[in-house]
């Protein structure tokens, strides 16, 4: 329907050509179109004089002759996809996305908390932008992202929503970055480490450096404090490791937390990571004074793994860089605390013994069950 002129054309063929002036009048065109497929659609118009009209409508076998509803009219614009968090913290999360359009005036990045959650605009960015840091969040609270394309003439379907929830408070994160800093604890906490029988930094870490275990008797170790004991019933201990033999015949101590500091005595850990004889993974928790433990894959040599180990107040479950590992092993009960040193490399009794000879790095305590996507992003997140 117009006055005057109008031209359109749908999915590139011409439909209707009155590009003259004429009064009100109806022009109409013919095509084949599959249900749930989008077409590009070109309507152009001109008004001469006088009243001004222009209207566009649709008719099938099914349906009557009526204005094409806005809710199947979408821009010249692609949705923007696919949407990532590239970065997460305890209050931060930065969302990365691929610009798929060259005409967008910007893109508006929409959340909501929690999966019930409403979403709602929280950002509009400029052209041509792809990141963005959304700060000042709350820890532990998953929330999800959608972002859409924004031109002069509306805005673009949404991309695939993406979530993640933000991280706890470490007990402890030690990154080894400068043989300055090796034992520096970059929580809150300052649960700084000491160095001991030839324990260093080394420049060939997992990223940016790491700690050098190499002799089987260098060991570093952290005084105990109340953000180590792990005394409510949840734990996550994570490390990348790299070990320089395949297997040692005995039992090799990456992170361990002892009944008694300097003697093995039952229950032997309140936690720990290890590596068998075998070559396979361990993770140890005692709660309310009983022992649990998960294995999981055998760790070669000359290679970095990330590992994880979650206690969740249910179920003990280890992870091989970000991916299960073994099978889960019941347990409850909250973590039994010792008053003893938090020990990387070794165990001790008297001397150190069950020493690893490797390489830790980007190691961390969490005194929190960390969920399966917050342990893939830190096995592909470097540190």
């Amino acid at each position: 329907l117009s006055d005057d002129g109008v031209r359109l054309w749908v999915n590139g063929k011409q439909l209707i050509n009155n590009w003259t002036n004429h009064a009100a009048m109806e022009n109409s065109g013919s095509i084949t179109l599959t249900a749930g497929q989008k077409y590009d659609l070109v309507m152009e118009y001109y008004d001469y004089t006088g009243t001004a009209t222009a209207g566009l409508l649709w008719s099938c076998p099914r349906t009557t002759k009526q204005p094409v509803p806005q809710s199947q009219l979408y821009p010249d614009i692609s949705a923007p996809g696919p949407v990532r968090i590239t970065d997460a913290l305890i209050t931060s999360l930065r969302i990365a996305w691929q610009d798929n359009s060259d005409n967008e005036t910007g893109f508006r990045v929409e959340r909501k908390t929690g999966a019930a959650g409403a979403y709602a605009p929280v950002m509009t960015t400029g052209a041509n932008t792809t990141s963005w840091l959304n700060s000042g969040l709350a820890a532990e609270t998953e929330y999800f992202y959608r972002i859409c394309a924004l031109k002069s003439s509306g805005a673009s379907e949404y991309s695939p929503e993406v979530g993640m929830k933000t991280f706890p408070i470490p007990a402890a994160v030690y990154h080894f970055d400068s043989s300055a800093n090796a034992g520096l604890d970059s929580s809150t906490f300052n649960n700084t480490l000491a160095l001991n029988n030839g324990a260093g930094y080394t420049a060939a870490g997992r990223s940016s450096g790491g700690l050098s275990l190499a002799s089987g008797t260098a060991y570093a170790e952290a005084a105990h404090s109340a953000s180590l004991a792990a005394s409510g019933n949840q734990l996550s201990l994570c490390a990348w490791v790299w070990f320089d033999t395949t297997t040692t015949g005995y039992r090799e101590t990456i992170l361990a937390k002892q009944v008694q500091a300097t003697a093995d005595v039952s229950p032997y850990f309140a936690y720990a990571l290890h590596r068998l004889a075998d070559g396979r993974v361990r993770f140890w928790v005692t709660a309310d004074g009983k022992a649990k433990s998960v294995v999981g894959d055998t760790l070669s040599a000359a290679r970095w793994y990330y590992i994880c180990g979650v206690y969740d107040g249910a179920q003990l479950r280890l992870y091989v860089d970000g991916a299960p590992s073994g099978n889960a092993v019941a347990a409850q009960g909250s973590v039994s605390s010792y008053a003893t040193p938090l020990r990387l490399g070794v165990k001790i009794n008297s001397t150190p013994v069950e020493g690893m000879r490797g390489k830790v790095d980007g190691v961390r305590v969490y005194n929190r069950a960390l969920t399966p996507a917050q342990i893939e992003f830190l096995s592909t997140s470097g540190k």
